[in-house]
């Protein structure tokens, strides 16, 4: 007969595996969701709304939804790619729109100089419920996978304030060691500012690491460093800005390994970053940028806002004359068709040109960096553009 002690282990056993089971399904119904408002807010991707959140396949009762697996604790942050690879890749689409109303054709050419660029009304509740899900799930993920020495051991960050953006670039250099690298993604950094060869005073409880993202995130955008660049000369006439295409790759893929630590640690990115670099990273641009040139000419006008409306111009009324190398020069010289149809191909070549043909490998180098220590991918695309925050002055 079993005892009154083995009676109460298996009752309180008993007890936490339904409290396991109520936490995962309330944590599904947290990454699920269901109503209309939902169905707007993922867009009209069959199911996946219903499917994915950070590329689990969320079940009813699943503790595995929210829980890391024991092979996931036991190999690492690497291992978590399997679960996160297809992260969540529609938590906000404002697909943007060039909008303009029926125009008669000798209208047309003013008419078409007024297009703005709008976006699709955002349901900000169900945004507000996908981005504390993903904090949610990050935040558990720190607790599982930083190993005792993260977790007791501060990453010292020394940087000079009149070298900053070299020194922060430097000490996301990869490490010798992979394990010293994934070491660092879990660290508590303690910063030091350095200032004619003297530290300055003060302890980092979380202020001066604030204020060095702050600075790092306003000096690496500047054209001096030639990391990033804007439409011409002027990078002033830019909303967003892109990578360079001449860019140090190394350099790049530093950049990202510090924008995937500031996803962990909850840090603002600045405003400088062009819509599509965020984009990139979530890998989600061939199907949400060159899905259409409407939707392309959307994203080229945060990085180039006059060329946009220029393009725009040529599809309410295609011209007679144009080549095709006019909008990529790489490609022939062939006349394109006065047609809409032509003229949107060619509209989109031109803007797959600007945004990722020239630039590409310095994009991916800034994805490696970004996704290969942690497999952060998941945050990029319209949740990481839309936390973006004001750094101050």
């Amino acid at each position: 007969m079993p005892s009154a002690l083995n009676l109460a282990s298996k009752e309180a056993a008993a007890r936490k595996r339904h409290e396991k089971a109520a936490k995962a399904e309330q944590a599904r119904r947290n990454l699920q969701g269901t109503g209309e408002s939902d169905k707007k807010f993922w867009g009209d991707v069959p199911g996946a709304y219903e499917r994915q959140f950070l590329g689990i396949n969320i079940l009813p009762g699943s503790v595995d939804a929210v829980l890391p697996s024991k092979r996931a604790v036991k190999n690492g942050y690497s291992d978590l790619s399997v679960q996160v690879k297809r992260a969540r890749r529609r938590a906000v689409e404002p697909t943007n729109r060039l909008t303009s109303e029926p125009l008669e054709e000798a209208a047309a050419s003013s008419a078409a100089s007024s297009l703005v660029v709008a976006a699709d009304e955002l349901d900000e509740g169900a945004f507000l419920r996908r981005f504390l899900a993903f904090r949610q799930y990050v935040e558990m993920l720190l607790q599982y996978l930083p190993s005792k020495t993260a977790r007791n051991k501060p990453w010292r960050l020394t940087v000079r304030r009149n070298q900053l953006c070299q020194d922060v670039v430097g000490h996301f250099s990869p490490a010798i060691k992979a394990a010293d690298t994934k070491l660092k993604l879990f660290q508590r950094t303690e910063g030091t500012f350095v200032v004619h060869g003297s530290k300055e005073e003060g302890e980092d409880l979380g202020g001066l690491t604030v204020e060095l993202y702050s600075c790092f995130f306003r000096e690496v955008l500047l054209p001096d460093f030639g990391l990033f660049e804007g439409a011409g000369d002027d990078t002033s006439t830019s909303i967003g800005l892109l990578p360079s295409p001449t860019a140090d790759l190394q350099s790049m893929n530093n950049i990202g390994r510090i924008m995937c630590r500031c996803v962990l640690d909850d840090q603002p990115l600045g405003r400088g970053f062009g819509r599509f670099v965020f984009e990139f990273l979530a890998d989600a641009h061939e199907w949400r940028v060159f899905k259409d040139p409407q939707s392309a000419l959307a994203v080229l006008s945060d990085f180039d806002p006059e060329l946009s409306q220029r393009w725009a111009q040529l599809l309410v009324q295609p011209p007679a004359g144009l080549t095709l190398d006019f909008f990529d020069p790489g490609a022939a010289d062939e006349e394109v068709p006065p047609e809409s149809a032509a003229m949107e191909r060619a509209v989109l070549a031109g803007c797959r040109h600007k945004l990722l043909t020239i630039r590409e490998a310095s994009l991916r180098a800034l994805r490696d960096g970004f996704t290969k220590p942690s497999t952060c991918r998941s945050h990029a695309g319209r949740v990481l553009e839309r936390r973006r925050r004001p750094l101050g002055p």
